[in-house]
């Protein structure tokens, strides 16, 4: 299954005038896929699926992802939304609010079984609303452990990690 942002982008690549090959290369998938994709989420957002009445009227469209950019079901994975549902004991998928997240930390998430791969999709959705999950410090080794991971990664792509590594150093003395 497509995750849902992953729709949305075909659907933006068609809207500025790209081609069903083109949206398709954007997520690395064939143009037939791209069209089926294309068509599943017109029928989820009720409107036509023809190509010339998109890119004669954008706005509808696009008008149509804003409205839908804070549900968690356009933009996250449909099954990273039943484990959260779950894992959290929520009644149902719309009481899983960018604002509800926001309150919970990583290490929660992730002491609950959500990946760390989940726990940083989770939050760039909540960037899309200006949020962010609960800062802390690591709570506990594995936490500490996948910090020094995402640290040792981005060092292998060159990026500068001496503070970072000073700051998990100082956290880790204060705790």
């Amino acid at each position: 299954m497509v995750p849902n942002y992953r729709k949305v982008k075909i659907l933006q690549v068609v809207l500025n005038g790209g081609t069903l090959s083109e949206a398709g290369a954007s997520i690395e998938v064939s143009q037939s896929r791209a069209r089926d994709i294309l068509y599943r989420i017109c029928r989820e957002f009720d409107l036509p699926r023809d190509l010339k009445y998109m890119r004669s009227n954008p706005d509808e469209y696009l008008n149509k992802i804003e409205e839908t950019k804070e549900e968690p079901k356009m933009m996250l994975r449909a099954l990273l939304i039943d484990k959260l549902v779950r894992v959290l004991k929520l009644k149902n998928k719309d009481e899983l609010t960018p604002q509800y997240l926001s309150n919970l930390t990583a290490s929660q998430l992730m002491s609950n079984g959500i990946t760390p791969v989940a726990v940083v999709e989770i939050q760039e959705w909540l960037s899309k609303s200006e949020l962010t999950l609960k800062r802390r410090a690591p709570e506990n080794d594995e936490d500490i452990k996948k910090v020094k991971q995402a640290i040792a990664i981005l060092y292998a792509f060159q990026f500068d990690t001496k503070i970072l590594n000073e700051q998990l150093s100082h956290l880790l003395e204060s705790s």
